[in-house]
């Protein structure tokens, strides 16, 4: 089964301290995909990052 997050805003200041421990706990639980969608365009570099961290899974 692939498990599916399908609104996330994980690449945000609000998860900086806790992003890593965030993700660790996804991947434990079998998330496979995670959508994020854009809150505005200043986070675009954030998003691309986080996506860069993480292939594959990021949509």
């Amino acid at each position: 089964m692939i498990i599916t997050d399908t609104h996330t805003h994980l690449y945000s200041e609000s998860f900086e301290e806790d992003r890593t421990e965030m993700m660790q706990r996804a991947l434990e639980a079998n998330v496979k995909r995670l959508f994020v969608p854009a809150i505005d365009s200043t986070y675009t570099t954030a998003m691309l990052e986080l996506e860069k961290d993480y292939p594959n899974m990021f949509f």
